[in-house]
C-alpha cells in the first residue's frame, strides 16, 4: 500500500507542480517537426510488414528493429512511435522520452484527423 501512496503522490505532484503543463507545451512545439515524420512513416509502411519496417529503419538509421519485428502487425504502431520519437530526440537532445512520445502522438492524431472524410 505504501508504494501506491507514494506513486499517487508523485503523479499528483507532476500535475500540481506545473510539470505536466510544461511538458505539453514542449510537445506542442515539436509537433511541426513530428508531423512530416509521421506522414512519411505512414506512407512508407502502409501494411507494417517486415520488409517495410526494415527499409524504414535502415533509411533513418533507427535502432531496435529486431525488437519490433517480433511484434504482431497490429502492435507495430509502437515501432513507428519509437522511430518518430528517436528522430525527434536527434533534433531535441536531452528531451524526456515522455515529451517526445507526446509530440509524436499529437502529430499522429493530427495526421489521422486529416485522413478522415471531410477534413481536406
Amino acid at each position: 500500500m505504501m508504494f501506491l501512496k507514494k506513486w499517487w503522490e508523485a503523479v499528483a505532484g507532476y500535475f500540481r507542480g506545473g510539470r505536466a503543463e510544461q511538458d505539453l507545451r514542449a510537445a506542442r512545439e515539436m509537433v511541426g517537426v513530428a508531423l512530416p515524420l509521421v506522414e512519411s512513416f505512414a506512407r512508407k509502411t502502409p501494411r507494417r510488414s517486415d520488409d517495410e519496417l526494415a527499409a524504414l529503419f535502415r533509411e533513418y538509421a533507427l535502432p531496435n528493429l529486431d525488437r519490433f519485428l517480433g511484434l504482431p502487425r497490429e502492435k507495430r504502431g509502437l515501432a513507428l512511435l519509437d522511430g518518430v520519437s528517436t528522430l525527434l530526440s536527434r533534433s531535441y537532445p536531452g528531451t524526456a522520452t515522455r515529451v517526445l512520445n507526446a509530440a509524436a502522438q499529437i502529430a499522429y492524431l493530427a495526421f489521422r484527423a486529416g485522413q478522415e472524410p471531410g477534413h481536406e
